[in-house]
């Protein structure tokens, strides 16, 4: 297992991992121990975190894990954030992997994700939110099945989006199969990955068909990215 690093100069280096990691790596330069540049990852099979030190290669510190992660974890400043599929978030110091926080809000995640510094989570009723000292709760009046920012899939199998006052009631559609990765919304569109197929769902709405599987799609600016397992890529305007 080796770790790809590349530097600011266009620089490539490969650093050996011990563990595989099923989420994105954070990088963290402590500020109080010297010499310590840390890759943070999460553990694919025990949810365990670990921090490797980037100079000798060595596990500096590990965390473990109650359950599998829901998303890549959140770096904020000296804390690492992660969210397990239990519902478990716990805030670990980053300098020395010890807990600084734990909150359980007593249900499973079905989806969740990270963005500037907060996790978000979905349960089949309540949208929660994470910034490492509390958690806030959004309640959804509609039980869903699965979710993404700003898209839910309801129990009935109806795609909504948020409404000018923010309520999950715009539907985009029904999509009475499996969502298979994280769906996003991109130009008023709901985009979801069904096996080989994205369903992008609206106004005038279209599919896009692949040979294998699709990964979650993502957003390059105003760009939607449709990639499919076997490495093909597709980049769709507004």
């Amino acid at each position: 297992r080796v770790v790809v690093r590349i530097d600011k100069d266009g620089a490539v280096n490969g650093i050996p991992a011990s563990v595989s990691s099923e989420h994105a790596l954070l990088h963290f330069v402590s500020p109080v121990m010297l010499d310590s540049e840390l890759l943070i990852m999460v553990d694919a099979a025990s949810g365990d975190i670990h921090a490797l030190n980037e100079i000798d290669q060595k596990v500096q510190w590990t965390f473990k894990g109650t359950d599998r992660v829901a998303c890549s974890p959140v770096l904020q400043n000296d804390k690492v954030i992660v969210l397990y599929r239990n519902g478990i978030c716990k805030t670990i110091d980053a300098n020395n992997g010890n807990e600084l926080n734990s909150t359980e809000i007593g249900n499973q995640i079905l989806s969740a994700w990270s963005n500037a510094g907060k996790i978000y989570g979905y349960t089949d009723r309540e949208l929660h939110i994470w910034d490492g000292d509390k958690a806030q709760t959004e309640p959804l009046f509609k039980t869903i099945v699965s979710g993404g920012p700003d898209v839910i899939k309801t129990k009935d199998n109806r795609i909504r989006t948020r409404n000018d006052e923010g309520r999950f009631d715009v539907e985009l559609g029904r999509l009475p199969l499996e969502i298979t990765g994280q769906p996003l919304m991109w130009n008023g569109h709901a985009v979801c990955p069904v096996g080989n197929v994205m369903y992008i769902l609206g106004p005038h709405g279209f599919t896009i068909e692949a040979t294998k599987p699709m990964l979650p799609p993502a957003l390059l600016g105003d760009l939607l990215i449709v990639a499919s397992s076997d490495g093909e890529v597709r980049l769709l305007k507004q």
